[in-house]
């Protein structure tokens, strides 16, 4: 019998049967590249052409491209005496950590409840969180049970011709049994959480400093690539405790004046408000308007500057729940819409399914209605997502909120998209996205980018063949930066470099980044 590999459909050698029970173990067995470490099978794989058309970018190798420095970033940088690493593509952050405000809330808050007690389970329910896979739909499930008794089926007709009447009626009985233990450890079983009070404070302990790090990220991005943009209406849809409206204070501190959090826990609600009322609902809370909702009006009278999403899409029990969520928020938005999710596989596939559903909304107008500001430089199909198997996630450090008067250090993971009502700025530098950290080796640097014509690509700086401003700025660059360059098209790649260059380059795939130990590339 001849099992396909699940990564690339080639074929094993196929198996000598000799028994009915060398058949089972054959069938349990499955293919021997179906067991193997799923890296070096891609290693294996990267150089047979059975492969080509899944390791990387159309050709199944990263594209090559070569670049020379932006000479409106050169002369930004000469005229502004600026160091490499502060390049105008620069938007990752250094570590950051939660307003002093914040924390004092926090502070005054859980000051009134039994720490160790809540402690005793944040860990698990940190990875509770990171592990929720979306809820299965209707037609996938309905797949996989088909999918399940016809394995067993397969096994059972094996089997058949070698049992007796008695043992054939057990096998029978048996069958349904073992169809839901199948199930049981196959399919994910997604449920809601009800976030009561103790839940609550959980979530803040775990949570508040990872979020607030990533959405002061994005939402920097947005303030540094369009400082016109002065947001005075927020909606945050599915708030939680609060951090979305920190992250905006911090950065537009002095702008939104009205704010609209919705979710449907009654106890985040309030001990969000309590946080922004400084730890006492007796306090201002600093905002002319403030409301809190359990629920999202349907109603696209009001409609807001800034509408943000943040961890929220993969709390909805269905694909029909999140798409009707989507319609609305997109409706509401005045200017720009901000999607976060944790940067897991579950997580990117809700961000790929919001940001590929709005821009669907688009076909069939003559004009361009909207856009992706960021991460993407493109409307084009996620390369990662369609032709790679691995998550487009971007990180930030952080200190953590507790132990309180401890300098501890945590790193968030997350997937995003911002969208932007209106066409694309014709001025608008669409410089590649790094995405991934430069892999930094003697003389020269490799930087993995996500192109403006939807392509993943790698670029090699030399020290010997590139200018020192760029060879310098490719090594500054990090994970969710814009690489400031442009491409040199018709230029064959092998000419730049030395033969021993070109060949770790072409190697490269094989290595890893020091900085690559929180995401895989």
């Amino acid at each position: 019998m001849r099992q396909g590999c699940r990564l690339c459909g080639a074929f094993s050698r196929p198996t000598k049967t000799a028994s009915p029970g060398v058949l089972i173990g054959a069938l349990r067995r499955q293919c021997f590249l179906q067991d193997y470490n799923v890296n070096n099978h891609r290693k294996l794989c990267q150089s047979s052409a059975q492969c080509s058309g899944q390791f990387g970018v159309g050709t199944g190798k990263q594209a090559r491209l070569a670049v020379d420095l932006e000479s409106s970033a050169e002369r930004f940088m000469m005229s502004n005496n600026l160091k490499p690493k502060q390049h105008p593509g620069v938007f990752h952050l250094t570590r950051r950590s939660l307003p002093p405000k914040f924390i004092e809330a926090a502070q005054r808050v859980l000051s009134h409840e039994n720490l160790s007690r809540l402690l005793e389970s944040t860990s698990a329910f940190r990875n509770y969180l990171w592990s929720r896979h979306l809820p299965i739909e209707e037609a996938e499930y309905r797949q996989k049970v088909e999918k399940v008794e016809d394995n067993i089926q397969i096994k059972e007709d094996i089997m058949r011709p070698f049992l007796s009447a008695e043992q054939l009626e057990k096998l029978e009985a048996a069958r349904d049994g073992k169809i839901k233990n199948h199930l049981k450890r196959d399919i994910y079983h997604w449920e809601a959480i009800n976030y009561d009070k103790a839940k609550a404070l959980q979530y803040l302990l775990v949570r508040s400093a990872g979020e607030y790090a990533a959405l002061l990220q994005i939402f920097s991005e947005i303030q540094r690539r369009d400082n016109q943009f002065q947001p005075n209406t927020l909606c945050d849809f599915g708030s939680g405790i609060g951090t979305t409206v920190w992250a905006s204070k911090t950065v537009w501190p002095k702008n939104v004046q009205e704010v609209l959090c919705a979710d449907v826990s009654k106890e985040m609600n309030e001990l969000a408000e309590r946080l922004l009322r400084g730890g006492s609902m007796n306090n201002d809370h600093g905002f002319p308007a403030l409301y809190f909702r359990q629920f999202l009006a349907q109603s696209f009278k009001v409609s807001y500057d800034l509408v943000v999403s943040a961890y929220s899409l993969m709390e909805l029990p269905s694909l029909k729940h999140r798409l009707k969520a989507l319609d609305i928020l997109w409706k509401k938005t005045n200017n720009y819409l901000v999607i976060v999710e944790q940067g897991s596989s579950a997580g990117f596939k809700a961000i790929i399914e919001a940001r590929d559903y709005i821009l669907e909304l688009d076909k069939g107008h003559k004009s361009e209605l909207s856009h992706v500001f960021s991460p993407c430089p493109q409307e084009s199909p996620c390369p990662r997502f369609v032709h790679d198997d691995s998550t487009c996630n971007f990180y930030v450090k952080h200190q953590v909120l507790y132990p309180f008067h401890q300098d501890n250090t945590g790193t968030e993971t997350f997937c995003y998209v911002v969208l932007k009502k209106g066409p694309r700025d014709p001025e608008d530098e669409r410089w590649p996205r790094v995405v991934r950290d430069s892999m930094i080796r003697k003389k020269h640097c490799i930087c993995r980018v996500c192109t403006n014509e939807g392509q993943l690509a790698e670029v090699l700086l030399t020290k010997n063949k590139h200018s020192q401003m760029l060879y310098r700025v490719g090594r500054k660059s990090k994970c969710g930066d814009l690489l400031p360059v442009k491409e040199i098209k018709d230029h064959d790649v092998s000419t730049q470099f030395e033969p021993e260059e070109l060949n770790d380059f072409v190697d490269s795939g094989s290595k890893t980044s020091s900085n690559d130990t929180n995401i895989t590339y």
